[in-house]
């Protein structure tokens, strides 16, 4: 069975034989959603608030590494805007990068569509002191620093993509306010929440689709008490990164409902196996953008191998590891790199540690434009992307046990 697997731009072709589980959603793929549709929702939704009189809206959108079909859905939310009364020279959107760099504008219009050129979209910058206010900490002493353009907003709304999150439970709803517009040292300072420094391990309770119990998910759901927006569009992808729903609101409750509808079109439930063999792909650009972003394929996919097992994974990594400190300390090795962030936590210190733990776990190979000297550093074997299919056939075809994750982000 020839199977098409996303690598950047592009796609491997490989063959698996006929025992390999194919670990796809069984749920029928819905329709993406139109802008008819969406403007529908977000005209009920600003029809539900008392904004007659505002002058002024922020809309919040995520970067490139975290898409929500923004060239579709962003022309009729502003429609609505100007429907209900907002001035469309006053509506400005922010780009919550969190501690990512900036994009240009050439990928800024291709994220974004049309609108990109025609309102101002502010770049968030994590270090600019001056941006913030404080209202606190956070039981887990947290800082709670807000923008004051944010704090001021005569309306507030988000619009992002729900997603599992490798140790935040969940991303999209909550995490686009911060970490998404969050001053560097409190996203560090949440961050450090998964790692355990009594144990010397990762925390096992911060994990993708848990919240309670999660010390770094208990720690966002307090800031965002503090920090709401008045309307949160929470978009449904679909298995292939489709936006299929947007639900709307304000409360847990609604980002707790979406995350539910965001299961049931994504989830798999294969009785709980593992295999000897996984061959994955984090499903093509920008999922594989660089090695920060490839991370959570990599961690989601290792989650399926038996003990000592054997993972391939397709990840073109087209802008390299994607963050100076990742670098830092992978080169460290895990014990070095622990001592460090234990007095400090600093930038992806959590992403390296895990990237380390799992080298030592699995068997790992990539199909990466990553320097294969950097994947042999951290205990992974560079394949080139024409040696894959030979690759997948030779190890498949000599495993007891064999799946085949076709968008393991």
């Amino acid at each position: 069975m020839k199977y098409p697997l996303k690598y950047g731009a592009g796609e491997i072709v490989v063959e698996c034989p006929p025992a390999t589980v194919i670990a796809n959603p069984a749920t029928p793929r819905h329709p993406p959603l139109t802008q008819e549709k969406f403007a529908e929702i977000a005209a009920k939704s600003l029809a539900s608030l008392d904004i007659e009189g505002q002058r002024g809206a922020i809309v919040v959108v995520a970067d490139k590494t975290r898409l929500c079909s923004y060239p579709t859905l962003l022309p009729p939310l502003v429609t609505a805007l100007e429907r209900a009364g907002i001035p469309g020279n006053t509506i400005r959107f922010l780009i919550a990068y969190g501690t990512h760099p900036r994009q240009s504008d050439r990928e800024s219009r291709i994220a974004y569509g049309e609108v990109f050129d025609n309102f101002d979209f502010i770049h968030h910058d994590c270090d600019n002191d001056s941006l913030f206010a404080c209202l606190g900490t956070t039981s887990r002493n947290t800082p709670i620093r807000v923008r004051h353009d944010i704090a001021n907003a005569p309306l507030l709304i988000t619009l992002g993509a729900i997603s599992k999150h490798y140790f935040a439970g969940y991303g999209g709803g909550r995490k686009l306010l911060f970490p998404g517009l969050g001053a560097r040292p409190d996203i560090e300072r949440n961050h450090s929440l998964y790692l355990d420094f009594d144990n010397r391990r990762l925390n096992p309770s911060c994990a993708p689709g848990v919240l309670d119990g999660n010390p770094v998910a208990e720690d966002l759901k307090e800031i965002s008490s503090k920090v709401k927006a008045d309307i949160a569009f929470h978009g449904i992808p679909d298995h292939l990164g489709e936006i299929v729903e947007v639900i709307p609101g304000h409360s847990r409750a609604d980002f707790l409902r979406a995350c539910d509808t965001f299961n049931a079109s994504n989830q798999i439930d294969i009785a709980g196996k593992t295999f000897d063999v996984v061959v994955a792909s984090a499903g093509g650009y920008p999922k594989d953008l660089n090695l920060v972003q490839t991370h959570k394929a990599l961690r989601n996919a290792a989650g399926f191998l038996n003990p000592g097992g054997r993972l391939i994974l397709l990840a073109e990594c087209r802008d390299g590891v994607g963050a100076d400190s990742l670098e830092q300390y992978i080169s460290m090795g895990w014990n070095a790199a622990f001592d460090t962030l234990s007095k400090r936590y600093v930038g992806n210190g959590g992403t390296a540690l895990s990237i380390l733990s799992l080298a030592r776990e699995f068997k790992i190979a990539m199909a990466t434009s990553l320097d294969p000297a950097f994947c042999a550093a951290i205990g992974v074997d560079a394949i080139s992307p024409k040696d894959v299919d030979s690759e997948v056939r030779k190890y498949l075809a000599s495993s007891n046990s064999s799946a085949l994750i076709p968008r393991a982000s």
